[in-house]
């Protein structure tokens, strides 16, 4: 079964890589081209996760990293002045967080809030479930053949 995991471990990468690219990517609004600029430790969150040989998954976990929603959706701007002071400083911008937090809500959200990014993980989380489901189960034949006819 080693192959068929190793076919797991290596759809689910090759999503990792995805999502992190399009982490960092641009992207067209109503207010022109924007960067999605996730910092590298919400990029780096995601990580294929082997727990014990036989279990393989695509996890998005860490130390200080934004919501995964926050991401796509972008937020209202009831975010907590902690986050947002923890946001400016990984920026390296030099913004008071009352005065940002007050501009998003003024706003009615950031632009992802207004005009949500769904494409930075749902469709590639989709197609590597898909692909899952269509290459697995072909895998684990031939490997119950090959062990039967060797």
């Amino acid at each position: 079964m080693e192959d068929v995991r190793n076919l797991a471990v290596k759809i689910l990468d090759e999503a990792r890589v995805a999502i992190q690219a399009n982490m960092a990517r641009r992207y067209r609004t109503s207010r022109g081209e924007r960067w999605i600029n996730a910092s590298g430790r919400s990029s780096a969150a995601f990580k294929v996760e082997d727990k014990d040989g036989v279990h393989v998954r695509l996890v998005y976990k860490g130390d200080d990293v934004a919501p995964l929603d926050s991401i796509q959706y972008g937020t209202t701007g009831v975010a907590p002045v902690s986050v947002l002071s923890d946001w400016i400083r990984d920026k390296g911008l030099d913004l008071n967080p009352w005065a940002v937090r007050t501009n998003i809500k003024k706003r009615g959200g950031t632009e992802r809030h207004v005009e949500p990014q769904d494409w930075i993980v749902g469709p590639v989380v989709e197609a590597a479930v898909d692909a899952l489901k269509e290459q697995l189960p072909a895998a684990a034949v031939r490997h119950v053949r090959d062990m039967l006819f060797k």
